[in-house]
């Protein structure tokens, strides 16, 4: 999918305040009769923006020269504040468009993609690496004695409440155009190990296309008895894992980047059950 400018400009916006949630109400602006991509004042900080999905030189040279002359204007209005510009592209900048910003910035602006500007609110990278170390659920594979790795597989297929057969790669694309799945079956079917694979196939489609950001997380639903709050246990899920920054997997949460994979609605069945099968329903759906 190519994203256009201006869906590109509103996904950088989009992304800016979440980044710098002092600034959520702002975006862009005009100063001077001229259109500015985003003007984001915190406490501290002015953050300027101007973002493009073009690779050319000419346009990194318009764009960063605005910048730096708005970044100077801001200096002069918010003497106690610092002021960063940002020149963001949807791919990685290319050398010229480098060269471009280190020129006519003055100091005062920094070339970033898309990728990387984002990486400022959550690393994706990072939890996707520390993720797919972790188990998933009750997978176990009783050769290598392992739940974090599989042997070679058959690719599981499902079907749907209508008869329809489909398989990971259908699954992954429909969760990725905000589709959402329950996948029921019985115990030791296999449940645990086909998301696992849905996961896998996420990840990869996350390294082969970011312009979107979206990226799965997966929690195990046994690591998370008693809590209530959503937020509370993605925090709990990203120190089980090793992820360094609990706190921007929940921004990033907020923002619309997860696509959430829960593993083991059964397992809530074992707290609180007496072994009435009434009681075992209201846990699960209260669960």
């Amino acid at each position: 999918m190519t994203l256009s400018n201006e869906t590109f400009e509103n996904m950088v916006r989009e992304t800016a305040r979440h980044l710098w949630p002092q600034a959520a109400y702002a975006g862009s602006t005009k100063d001077e009769g001229r259109e500015r991509d985003g003007v984001f004042i915190t406490d501290e900080m002015v953050h300027l923006i101007e973002s493009t999905t073009s690779r050319g030189k000419d346009k990194a040279e318009q764009d960063t020269k605005k910048l730096a002359r708005l970044a100077k204007t801001m200096q002069l209005k918010h003497p106690m504040k610092g002021v960063k510009g940002f020149f963001i592209t949807r791919d990685e900048p290319t050398a010229d468009q480098r060269e471009a910003v280190r020129r006519f910035g003055d100091g005062l602006v920094v070339s970033l993609s898309f990728a990387q500007f984002r990486r400022q609110m959550i690393d994706s990278e990072s939890y996707l690496e520390c993720r797919i170390n972790y188990q998933f659920g009750s997978m176990f594979d009783r050769d290598s004695e392992s739940r974090t790795e599989t042997p070679d597989l058959i690719s599981p297929q499902f079907v749907t409440n209508s008869g329809q057969v489909i398989d990971v790669r259908e699954v992954e694309q429909r969760l990725a155009r905000g589709n959402s799945f329950v996948l029921v079956g019985d115990y030791g079917a296999g449940k645990s190990t086909a998301l696992r694979e849905i996961f896998v196939a996420l990840r990869s489609r996350y390294y082969s296309n970011r312009q979107t950001g979206c990226f799965p997380v997966h929690l195990n639903l046994r690591d998370h008895h008693g809590q209530t709050n959503p937020a509370e246990a993605l925090e709990r899920h990203a120190r089980n894992i090793g992820f360094q920054s609990p706190v921007h997997l929940v921004r990033a949460w907020y923002a619309g980047y997860l696509i959430l994979i829960l593993d083991g609605f059964d397992e809530f069945a074992t707290v609180g059950w007496s072994g009435q099968a009434k009681r075992l329903r209201d846990i699960r759906y209260t669960s």
